[in-house]
């Protein structure tokens, strides 16, 4: 835009020279031309004049939108800071479960009473009110009573259960031996113990137990 409007007014300076030269001489013959061309400068100025006003006027109206822009963005700085305090003062009061992991699923009580009805029959307090458990019944399951038995024997007390003991070291050695001349060598070693629930030192201990068989015992075995 300086360009321009120096353009123009360089043009106005050397047309007024002009004329002002051609007036001076005698004939002034180049007169009428020069000030023809003063008047075309002239308006070549105004015009350029004009420009410059609008964009003078174009460069206010940027600046004056660049410090709204500014004043905009801070507001909304501003606005999402509080409400980023504001959300985090409403989760203080009443904290929002709705993106836990964990969701709560309500079943409803009709789809529990028909799964009730439809387990009942293979209860067993239902079975012992409509007749009791039958005998084979009772004999087929009471292995499962027993390893019941055992299993909490084993991971809730401290010591062996008493079928483990009465079963213990000596009577597990014995199954499999085979008796020659009455004499019964009986090995006791830390990892029998161990594997029997039994804490195994660090040494091992071996003994030699001799029992007296009469005929009858040894037929019998």
């Amino acid at each position: 835009m300086n360009t321009t409007f120096q353009k123009a007014l360089t043009t106005l300076e050397q047309t007024l020279t002009t004329l002002l030269t051609s007036l001076t001489t005698p004939t002034a013959s180049t007169a009428p031309t020069a000030a023809l061309n003063l008047l075309t400068a002239d308006d070549h100025l105004t015009t350029a004049l004009t420009t410059l006003r609008q964009h003078q006027a174009n460069h206010l109206l940027i600046q004056h939108l660049r410090t709204e822009a500014t004043t905009l963005e801070t507001q909304v700085h501003q606005t999402l800071k509080q409400t980023e305090r504001l959300e985090k003062a409403a989760r203080s009061h009443s904290p929002d479960t709705s993106d836990s992991e964990t969701e709560t699923r309500e079943v409803d009580y009709r789809t529990l009473v028909d799964f009730a009805r439809r387990i009942s029959r293979y209860n067993q307090a239902a079975a012992e009110e409509a007749g009791g458990v039958d005998e084979a019944t009772r004999d087929a399951t009471a292995w499962l009573d027993e390893s019941a038995v055992l299993a909490r024997g084993v991971y809730l007390m401290g010591y062996p259960v008493e079928e483990r003991i009465r079963r213990g070291v000596m009577g597990g050695d014995w199954e499999g031996l085979v008796f020659e001349g009455g004499t019964v060598d009986v090995d006791v070693a830390g990892e029998g113990r161990a594997g029997r629930g039994f804490v195994a030192g660090e040494g091992r201990a071996k003994g030699t137990l001799d029992l007296d068989l009469d005929d009858e015992d040894e037929e019998g075995v």
